[in-house]
C-alpha cells in the first residue's frame, strides 16, 4: 500500500498530543499532519450553529488539504463533525469524523447510553451524530446526556487536573444508569486511567477507533 498522507483537523491545541500519540502507534505506511485552528469553536458559537460562515471556512480547509496532496483529512472536533456532511460532496478525498465509528459501535450495541461532555456547542453535534447512527442502523437507544459544566474552560486555562476531576466524578455519576459512557470529546479521552475499573470499562471515546476511521477512508479513495 503506498503511503497515506492524513490530515488531522483540531480545533483546540490540547488534543494535539494524544491524537500524535494514537496515530503513531497504528500500524501501516501513513503520514500525519496537524492543523490547529482555534478559531473555529469561536465562530460556531457566535455563529449560533452551523451557518454559511462556518461551512465556508470548513470547505477552504478541506480544499486547502486536498490541493496539498492529503488523501483524506480528519475532523477530530465534535461539535464540527456535523460540518463535515454540508462539505464533503465539494471535496475530492475522503473527510473523516472522530466520533462516527464511535457512536455507530455503541448505538448497535447499547440500549442506553450516556454521553459526556465539557463544550456546550457539543450538544448539537452529538445530538446530530447519534440520531444519523439511529437512523443508519434501525436502532433507538435512550440517550442520556451530561453537560460538564466549566470543564472546558479549565483545561483551556491550563488546569488539566481540574478538568479531569471535573469530567471523571461526571463519568461516575452517570455510569449507573447506562451500559456505555461515550467521551464526547478527544480533550476528555486523558481521564479514562483515572476511573474506577468498573467505570473505566464503560468508558469510550473517538480515539479508541482512529485505526478503524482511517481504514474507512482507506476504503472509500
Amino acid at each position: 500500500m503506498a503511503t497515506k498522507r492524513i490530515a488531522f483537523l483540531h480545533s483546540t491545541s490540547v488534543v494535539v498530543d494524544p491524537v500524535k500519540r494514537a496515530a503513531l502507534a497504528l500500524t501501516g505506511d501513513y503520514e500525519f499532519y496537524h492543523i490547529v485552528d482555534e478559531s473555529l469553536l469561536g465562530l460556531l458559537a457566535r455563529s449560533g450553529g452551523i451557518k454559511p460562515a462556518v461551512v465556508n471556512v470548513m470547505r477552504r480547509i478541506a480544499l486547502n488539504c486536498q490541493e496539498a496532496g492529503m488523501d483524506m483529512m480528519l475532523c477530530t472536533c465534535s461539535s464540527l463533525s456535523p460540518v463535515i456532511d454540508y462539505v464533503a460532496g465539494d471535496i475530492g478525498i475522503p473527510l473523516l469524523k472522530i466520533d462516527r465509528i464511535m457512536f455507530e459501535r455503541a448505538v448497535a450495541a447499547y440500549d442506553a447510553i450516556g454521553v459526556v461532555m465539557t463544550n456546550p456547542t457539543t450538544r448539537q453535534a452529538t445530538s446530530d451524530t447519534f440520531n444519523q447512527a439511529c437512523a443508519d442502523l434501525g436502532r433507538h437507544p435512550q440517550l442520556f446526556v451530561h453537560l460538564c459544566q466549566g470543564a472546558f474552560e479549565l483545561i483551556n486555562a491550563g488546569d488539566a487536573e481540574g478538568h479531569d476531576r471535573e469530567v471523571a466524578a461526571a463519568v461516575c455519576r452517570i455510569a449507573p444508569q447506562v451500559e456505555c459512557v461515550i467521551l464526547a470529546q478527544i480533550s476528555m479521552a486523558r481521564i479514562k486511567s483515572q476511573l474506577p475499573e468498573s467505570v473505566r470499562n464503560k468508558a469510550i471515546s473517538g480515539i479508541d477507533f482512529l485505526a478503524d476511521t482511517i481504514k474507512r477512508g482507506i476504503a472509500s479513495i
